[in-house]
């Protein structure tokens, strides 16, 4: 299949947790243009992307806590680092100061 256009729509559902704002959800809403498409082919290439998407993947990757993390010098962020927000979450728009 070949399509001629496809438009996607992301919804995305985000909820006030315990540590703080959290993306709980993302849904897809998709629309695609593909002449002559059999309708049981494309719902079985839409599930396929949805069980391969990369972005899933993504966020579903174990993320680092930082404690490899090191400055100039070899010193180690402090567990204590003045970038996270209480609860130990990365504050939104967060940048190591330069050294």
């Amino acid at each position: 299949m070949t399509a001629d256009s496809i438009h996607t729509t992301a919804t995305v559902t985000m909820d006030k947790l315990e540590v703080g704002w959290t993306v709980t959800g993302i849904h897809l809403d998709v629309t695609a243009k593909i002449p002559g498409a059999d309708p049981a082919k494309f719902q079985t290439a839409a599930r396929n992307a949805e069980t391969g998407c990369p972005i899933s993947r993504l966020l579903k990757a174990p993320i680092s806590d930082g404690r490899k993390a090191r400055l100039k010098g070899g010193a180690r962020f402090p567990r204590a680092d003045p970038l996270l927000r209480e609860g130990g979450a990365p504050a939104m728009g967060s940048v190591v100061p330069p050294v």
